[in-house]
């Protein structure tokens, strides 16, 4: 019952669960231990009265099912975390420039995490710039998130324990509280409440990644678990190659890819269809203007932040503000200083930013 709920089964993620199956799950092993003891006596009485066919069945039957939903088909079990973890240059990136990519950069260090690799170990321990960062990918909801796995202070490792509402949670060693992927905050248990540091990252194409950071490092696949990354669409949204996307319009429906934006405490979704349908949106946040802006590879996006009074114009991959050219780094193409603010910006599935960001603003365009 309580791994049902946290797998992607049918009517599972659609109940609100969590009040019961936090701590269902954290005397799971208890239950089971009162289980097996019951089945035993049983079989045990059984067997005296020399009826052997029906408990063998049943202790066969039960073994099963154990292994199959403690052992085999649990989330830590189907998604391991990489078993080394290696990095090359990006001289060989005519081999796959397409290649859709999480990077970060911290104090000058760049690292790009190919989004296949990531969706499916779901989290990536590693550090850059003398900070341990978590790599995150969501694979129901397509959001990828990083964030730096320090509570109260303390280095804190994670393991993988299943989805609620869709969405990724990790379990934390130390206490066995449960963390939201989405929003780094801790949903159950001791940590209740707390959030997780979130390290500012982009998603873009490897091609267009190193474009803007050629120092960058890139992930080698992990050779062990290298077949499973096939399993795993590279960011492809076109209905004509890919039969899983349904909806292309701009309704706002639950598998809706869009882009959502936080500043301050002010959220707001942006449909990926609009954004690919104008390459620049500049809109209102908390009093800021901000702009969308897609790279015409029409994948790689950015989300940058001016002041009001700034004239917004876009020419092929060089954003004019003012008439002064900036990369997608917000860097001035003229004294080769970072002067625009990049905001956290990701894109996924509506019906996860909706659940987490309840109080989202939607973008309608004109």
């Amino acid at each position: 019952m309580v791994n049902y709920l946290l797998m992607p089964y049918p009517g599972s993620q659609s109940l609100n669960s969590l009040k019961f199956v936090f701590p269902l799950y954290s005397i799971k092993i208890y239950l089971e231990v009162i289980l097996v003891f019951s089945i035993f006596l049983s079989a045990t009485s059984l067997f005296k009265d020399k009826i052997f066919i029906k408990p063998s069945i049943l202790i066969i039957l039960c073994g099963c099912i154990y292994f199959l939903t403690n052992l085999k088909y649990t989330a830590e079990n189907i998604f391991k975390e990489p078993t080394q973890l290696t990095f090359k240059s990006l001289g060989s990136i005519l081999q796959n420039p397409d290649l859709i990519v999480i990077g970060v950069e911290v104090e000058k260090e760049c690292k790009a995490y190919p989004q296949p690799y990531i969706m499916y170990h779901h989290q990536i321990i590693d550090s850059i710039g003398l900070k341990r960062i978590m790599v995150t990918y969501c694979g129901i909801c397509q959001s990828g998130r990083i964030y730096e796995p320090v509570v109260d202070g303390v280095d804190t490792r994670f393991r993988l324990v299943g989805i609620q509402h869709g969405n990724a949670v990790f379990e934390d060693l130390p206490t066995k509280s449960w963390w939201s992927q989405e929003t780094g905050i801790c949903i159950a248990g001791k940590q209740k409440g707390k959030s997780l540091k979130e390290v500012k990252s982009q998603t873009m194409t490897l091609q267009k990644w190193s474009e803007l950071h050629p120092t960058s490092l890139m992930m080698e696949p992990d050779p062990i678990h290298y077949t499973h990354y096939n399993d795993f669409e590279l960011y492809n949204d076109d209905p004509k190659t890919n039969p899983k996307i349904l909806n292309t319009s701009l309704d706002w429906k639950p598998k809706t890819f869009i882009i959502g934006v936080s500043l301050s405490t002010f959220n707001k979704a942006y449909q990926w269809e609009d954004l690919k349908a104008n390459r620049l949106i500049v809109d209102q946040l908390d009093n800021k203007q901000i702009i969308l802006m897609l790279s015409r590879d029409m994948k790689s996006f950015i989300v940058l932040e001016t002041s009001l009074t700034n004239q917004i114009t876009l020419v092929e991959d060089t954003i004019l503000v003012n008439n002064v050219p900036f990369d997608m780094n917000g860097r001035n193409l003229k004294t080769k200083q970072i002067e625009l603010n990049t905001l956290p910006a990701h894109r996924e599935y509506w019906f996860s930013w909706k659940h987490s960001h309840p109080s989202t603003a939607q973008y309608l365009s004109k």
